[in-house]
This record gives C-alpha cells, sequence and structure tokens, in this order.
C-alpha cells in the first residue's frame, strides 16, 4: 500500500484523488466510482497508519453515501461501503493494546458520523452478501463499542 501512496505523490494527493472520486457532489461514472470505492477499501487493509488515514480524509462520510443508495444497480457501492466499515475496524485477536484502542477509536467514530444506524437500516437488504457483509460490520462495531463501554462503567 505504501509503494502504491508514494507513487502517487503521496498520501495527500492520493486520498485527494479518491475522494474526489467518490464524492456525490461531482460529475463521475458509476465505473469510476466503483473503482475509487475498491481502492479505498483495499487501503483499509492496511495498517493501522492507513486506516486512520482514510478516517481523516473523511471516507465515512462519502461511505455513508453509498450505504444508503437502495437502488438495484447500486448494490456494489453498498457491498464495498460496508467492507469498507469491516475492514476499518478489524482487529486481530492477539492486536496490541494500542491497535484496539485505534480500532475503538474508528469504530466510535464511524457510530457518530451515522454508519452504524445505516448498518442497522440494511439488515434487510435485498441482496444477500450485502446483508452478510453487514451482520459482520455490526459485529465488529458491537464488539469494539461494547468492550469499551465495559471499560468506563
Amino acid at each position: 500500500i505504501d509503494l502504491v501512496i508514494g507513487a502517487a505523490g503521496g498520501a495527500e494527493q492520493m486520498l485527494g484523488l479518491l475522494t474526489s472520486r467518490l464524492d456525490p457532489a461531482t460529475q463521475r461514472s458509476a465505473g469510476v466510482r466503483k473503482e475509487a470505492l475498491m481502492a479505498v477499501n483495499n487501503i483499509a487493509t492496511g495498517s493501522d497508519a492507513h486506516k486512520e488515514l482514510l478516517m481523516g480524509a473523511g471516507v465515512p462520510a462519502l461511505l455513508l453515501h453509498y450505504m444508503r443508495d437502495g437502488a438495484e444497480g447500486a448494490v456494489w457501492g453498498r457491498l464495498y461501503a460496508t467492507w469498507t466499515v469491516i475492514n476499518l475496524t478489524y482487529v486481530e485477536n492477539a492486536a496490541t493494546a494500542e491497535a484496539r484502542a485505534l480500532a475503538t477509536g474508528r469504530a466510535h467514530r464511524m457510530r457518530v458520523a451515522g454508519l452504524e444506524a445505516q448498518l442497522q437500516e440494511m439488515e434487510d437488504d435485498p441482496s444477500q452478501d450485502v446483508q452478510e457483509r453487514v451482520r459482520t460490520a455490526l459485529k465488529s462495531m458491537e464488539e469494539l463499542l461494547d468492550a469499551h463501554d465495559a471499560m468506563d462503567t
């Protein structure tokens, strides 16, 4: 991922390109948007630093747009946006306390941004594939946030 980011001119430039292509206010073809969403999803599989770059670039707000698009032809958007949430909240079982805290912070920021509520609305999505990913994303977020809430009490 770092090699691709470097080849694109750095994280700021690459994320600017991707977010501009995902921005619903811009005129882009569905194919361009799909490729940008897939690239963001792939970055979300990287390190915590990569995930934090996406969070800082406002990606969760853009994901929300694709998650809300209930059109039959927009299944790919709901699917890849949900996969990105899964990847942003994924934590290895043997993760350090710092990695777990970062993932919990991302889950909390996504909750505040409305992604958790949107995922709950998508539990009955017409696409079985989306439904399965939604269950995984909600489980991941809930595990992180429940553990965090338990520590606060």
